[in-house]
């Protein structure tokens, strides 16, 4: 599998366990302390009118919207 990289600001669309996708913004991406490798990023959207935030979502779930 290719190490997918995304930068801080980028809308993507992420792809939850139930099939359902959500289109939002990366807005931090996290580092595994054991590899030193980027690989969970956060990501904010809206829903109902309110900014929501999704942590920990892995860079296969994400793609560019």
């Amino acid at each position: 599998m290719k190490n997918k990289k995304f930068i801080v600001g980028t809308s993507v669309i992420v792809t939850l366990r139930d099939g359902k996708e959500i289109r939002g913004t990366i807005v931090s991406v996290d580092t595994n302390l054991c590899t030193w490798e980027e690989g969970e990023y956060s990501v904010d959207y809206v829903k109902e009118g309110k900014l929501w935030t999704i942590i920990g979502v892995p860079a296969s779930n994400i793609r560019l919207a």
